[in-house]
């Protein structure tokens, strides 16, 4: 418990300033084990580093002549992250090492999935370029949920672990994305949830929704499904800057974390089919939800995982940083609407977390 509370503090404090007050001896080994099994790895090691310095102290012991760190595989964080206790400052090197091979490993995942989102854009649309101006007869409207939509809202994107490619579509658009995902390689994984179908190729896994992950059922999943009923219509273009290739020459030729340019600034593009930058023919460009709607697909989201196997700090981190987003606008965009359907008090109260 000590060392979830000592990550929470120390990423609080990295996305929002909130004082930092560490016990004399930090365990920093079960620290970075519980960021990896939290799935916010990256951003623990990169607010663990940030907190070190401000301190005045070096961020890590010297490296002896010689001493090389072993690159992880995409997703395995390196196995020495063991169980000894040291001083508050500086993280021994070891430690170093092995959370910084875990941070490229989620960086590596990161480039192949934020360049899977554009992939689903440019396979939707109908049009090489994802340019809806183009789009076919055959194009299928949709929208991301959390994932990529989730990271934009950060201070620094690239931090945000990516999990799976989660999209929401029309229930009449299910039969033609079937079709499309299956000629081009997908295959389908039976689910006994009846608004997802889940489908893998390789290490892809993408999830097709047809209602918000954690809608209910009864009288307030109606009124759930009546509030996301135009999310579709109302989602807007978000943009990296580059292509994967360029992501993946960044990750290749720093020696500390990349920084690939994640999503930049929501809405900046437009809505489907109104207005569109050349300059997506050259990045990673996908739609996402409105701030209304993201909000909601979050609440629904954290509200299932309390029920079932507990929230975890990554969607904490997606919350706070949405809240932080949203500011004194909060209550006017969100309180009536929330209040139809139960999660008023529930947003409030993961507010004040």
């Amino acid at each position: 418990m000590q060392n979830n509370r000592i990550v929470i503090q120390i990423i609080s404090n990295a996305l929002f300033g909130a004082p930092l007050t560490l016990p004399d001896a930090v365990d920093w080994k079960a620290v970075a084990r519980e960021s990896v099994a939290q799935s916010v790895t990256a951003l623990a090691y990169d607010a663990a580093k940030k907190a070190a310095e401000a301190d005045g102290l070096p961020a890590c012991q010297p490296v002896g002549a010689g001493s090389h760190p072993r690159p992880a595989s995409e997703g395995s964080p390196s196995s020495c992250l063991q169980n000894d206790v040291y001083a508050l400052s500086p993280i021994p090197p070891e430690v170093d090492r092995a959370w910084k091979n875990a941070c490229s490993a989620v960086t590596r995942r990161n480039i192949r999935v934020e360049a899977e989102h554009a992939e689903l854009h440019r396979m939707l649309s109908g049009a090489p370029s994802g340019d809806w101006r183009l789009a076919t007869g055959d194009s299928i409207p949709y929208v991301i949920l959390k994932g990529c939509a989730s990271a934009a809202y950060y201070p620094e994107p690239f931090l945000r672990q990516l999990g799976d490619v989660d999209f929401l579509i029309a229930p009449e658009d299910v039969g033609r994305a079937d079709k499309l995902l299956r000629e081009n390689g997908f295959t389908y994984k039976e689910s006994s949830n009846t608004d997802e179908r889940i489908y893998s190729r390789g290490k892809s896994v993408w999830e097709l929704h047809v209602a918000a992950n954690g809608t209910p059922g009864g009288e307030v999943g109606v009124r759930v499904r009546a509030l996301m009923a135009d999310a579709i219509e109302k989602a807007t273009f978000c943009h990296s800057e580059r292509s994967e290739e360029s992501h993946k020459k960044t990750a290749a030729e720093t020696k500390e974390i990349p920084r690939p340019p994640f999503p930049t600034n929501l809405g900046g593009l437009g809505s489907p089919g109104a207005t569109w930058d050349a300059r997506d023919d050259s990045g990673n460009s996908f739609l996402v939800p409105s701030e209304f709607h993201h909000g909601l697909i979050l609440l629904l989201h954290t509200a299932r995982h309390m029920t079932t196997g507990g929230v975890g700090l990554r969607q904490i981190c997606d919350w706070a940083v949405f809240s932080a987003h949203m500011g004194g606008r909060f209550p006017g965009v969100f309180e009536e609407k929330l209040r139809s359907v139960g999660l008023w008090k529930f947003a409030c109260i993961l507010t004040q977390l």
